[in-house]
């Protein structure tokens, strides 16, 4: 009895993931000499289309890695993780989850969190676009609503995400792109010791160009509060409890010139 179309189907995604699936799949199949070798055709696409996604959402753990590394670890997380859509942006989404799993040795367990901040990075560009709000526009929009401009509670841009990690991650990114303006650096190169120290971030796109800013926890507390809700006076106070110097008025003018806000509401 023949498989049905769904099951052929199921069967054939198998195989494609994964060798080891392909006699399950001929079986159900009219014999032919070049069927096993017409499906490694198919299988080699599937992986190499599944490479350039990951290569594309994570081209600095790439370069920490090595390329031979990370294709192997590609083939890896594919089988385990895969495409669950056919929008190949969506690819990847479990790679830091999956290296968390892989019990790194303990001086490359920064990759996890590196991989993290890529996700974010990826999402953030594909994140819905809006306008971000001007220094003129928040108080056009305060004063429409006849409130204080400390009063209204900021909406961040879809694009804006906040980004915390114990190992550095935030300053190897960093590193990764002034290195990469000067030219293709030897991928070890980074692998060399690090100060992986806790840091924090905020993501925002600007002209459709993702920009990763590390920031004291006083501003990162703040833009917390917002995103929970929080007005500018309350956000601002959170920031002040941290630190008592905290310059509200350049920690504004910072996150407008980031694009961290998209609207606002009234308090």
């Amino acid at each position: 009895m023949k498989p049905e179309l769904f099951e052929l189907q199921q069967s054939f995604a198998k195989a494609i993931q994964d060798v080891g699936q392909v006699p399950a799949l001929l079986s159900g199949l009219r014999p032919h000499a070049e069927l096993r070798d017409r499906l490694a055709i198919y299988r080699g696409n599937y992986t190499a289309l599944m490479l350039r996604a990951l290569e594309s959402a994570y081209p600095v753990l790439r370069c920490l890695v090595g390329d031979e590394f990370f294709a192997q670890m590609a083939k890896a997380f594919a089988l385990q993780y895969p495409s669950e859509s056919g929008d190949m942006h969506r690819f990847g989404v479990a790679l830091a989850h999956f290296l968390a799993e892989a019990e790194l040795d303990p001086k490359y367990a920064y990759f996890v969190d590196v991989a993290r901040l890529e996700w974010q990075v990826h999402r953030a560009y594909f994140a819905t676009n809006a306008p971000a709000l001007s220094l003129t526009d928040l108080i056009g929009k305060a004063g429409e609503m006849g409130q204080e401009l400390t009063a209204v509670r900021p909406v961040l841009h879809p694009a804006c995400q906040l980004f915390r990690s114990e190992s550095g991650a935030v300053d190897v990114w960093l590193a990764h792109q002034e290195i990469s303006g000067k030219g293709d650096p030897d991928q070890h190169e980074l692998l060399l010791p690090l100060n992986l120290e806790r840091n924090l971030g905020v993501l925002s796109r600007v002209n459709w160009k993702v920009q990763v800013h590390r920031i004291e926890e006083p501003a990162w507390l703040a833009l917390e509060q917002i995103h929970a809700g929080a007005s500018l006076e309350q956000a601002f106070e959170v920031a002040l409890q941290a630190k008592a110097d905290f310059d509200v008025a350049q920690g504004l003018r910072q996150w407008l010139d980031w694009g961290c806000f998209a609207d606002v509401m009234p308090q």
